[in-house]
């Protein structure tokens, strides 16, 4: 019986595929957090004069932004907590219905804390507040039991159709099939040529 290599190189080179395909989808099954910036603004408040000339409420200045919250991952996320270094007394939860609790500590800081959060849901949380307070002095993480959240700015893009992602994966596990081809050809011309190179 003869051993042909090339057989055994494809062979081994489907196996090495098919595991990274399960490692993938095992990866994937499995709650992940990103959060961002949704708005920064900043209001001028024009001040209130009466009919007789008085000023009944004196120019001001007020800002908001919120925070937007996803779970794109594929299972549940788990008391997802964000740290504030100042807490507004103004805090709104988008949607409304969405459960939350502040906790204090005793060093000023301050969690707010979503009990969950499923797969693909999305939780915007919006402030509002007053000078000398700015955004960049108000949140510090965003975090859950399976772990820290990807905090980005956001960027306008049109998202792949899902055509166009079947395409990118199947080049991926191609391109991997071919890589452990290669190697496996290169390994054993190798092991061929060092042998061959004892022999003489």
């Amino acid at each position: 019986m003869t051993f042909d290599i090339d057989v055994a190189a494809k062979l081994v080179s489907t196996l090495v595929t098919v595991v990274l395909a399960v490692v993938k989808l095992i990866a994937d099954k499995r709650p992940r957090l990103v959060a961002y910036f949704g708005h920064r603004s900043e209001h001028h408040v024009k001040q209130k004069v009466a009919a007789n000339g008085d000023v009944t409420q004196p120019p001001f200045e007020v800002y908001t932004h919120s925070v937007v919250i996803a779970n794109v991952g594929k299972k549940t996320a788990f008391n997802i907590r964000l740290g504030h270094q100042y807490m507004p007394d103004s805090v709104t939860l988008y949607p409304y219905s969405t459960p939350f609790k502040i906790e204090h500590n005793a060093d000023g800081f301050a969690e707010l804390l979503i009990p969950t959060l499923v797969a693909k849901e999305e939780v915007t949380v919006s402030y509002l507040y007053f000078p000398p307070i700015t955004w960049h002095k108000i949140n510090t993480y965003v975090k859950s039991d399976e772990g820290s959240a990807k905090v980005f700015e956001p960027v306008r893009y049109e998202p792949p159709s899902k055509s166009k992602i079947r395409v990118v994966i199947l080049l991926m596990l191609m391109g991997a099939f071919t890589l452990t081809y290669g190697i496996i050809r290169v390994a054993y011309w190798l092991g061929t040529y060092l042998y061959n190179l004892q022999a003489t």
